[in-house]
């Protein structure tokens, strides 16, 4: 059986509880921020560089907005990108 805790933020004073401290010890604690707007945006500029890839501004912002801050989403359409980049080469 497994639970799955989550929550938008925790204290430090809620981490050092005892149910958080007991949860920690018989589990995993898995810690995630989220991505705002402008470092996913960046995160996508540097993928495609990476890739080679090279959209106009307009383009790169399309794709920030389509994938709503999902890096997984995001990197299958740049993925999608550099397959068609390769089979036009």
């Amino acid at each position: 059986t497994y639970f799955i805790l989550q929550f938008a933020s925790l204290t430090p004073q809620q981490q050092q509880s005892k149910w958080f401290m007991a949860a920690e010890e018989k589990g995993a604690v898995i810690v995630h921020w989220a991505l705002n707007r402008l470092t996913f945006s960046k995160w996508v500029a540097n993928r495609l560089q990476e890739m080679e890839i090279r959209l106009d501004r307009d383009s790169v912002q399309l794709l920030v907005d389509h994938t709503e801050g999902n890096c997984l989403a995001a990197s299958q359409e740049i993925a999608r990108l550099a397959c068609l980049k390769t089979d036009n080469s």
